[in-house]
């Protein structure tokens, strides 16, 4: 994957909250990482690395457009370890 940030083990705390929090999760593909940085570069002048893009690639994906009853959506839009060619408009 290109979000090598996202490369790390889950800490011992970490997995009993996401267990009896967590409703699901949505993956996404390097491509959809792309176009989301691309989308966010383009109109918004912002660069993101890929795994700070990765939550709007999760939230364009036509799997979480399918969900029911989400209300507002916040996401954390982070990094600039990126290489401006990798997300040429």
């Amino acid at each position: 994957t290109i979000c090598d940030g996202l490369l790390t083990s889950m800490g011992e705390l970490t997995w009993p909250i996401l267990r009896d929090h967590l409703e699901g999760i949505i993956t996404v593909s390097d491509e959809e990482v792309v176009e989301a940085m691309r989308l966010l570069l383009k109109h918004f002048g912002m660069m993101v690395e890929p795994s700070g893009a990765a939550s709007l690639a999760a939230v364009l994906s036509p799997e979480f457009r399918e969900l029911e009853g989400i209300g507002r959506v916040g996401l954390i839009l982070s990094g600039g370890n990126v290489d401006p060619g990798s997300v040429a408009l």
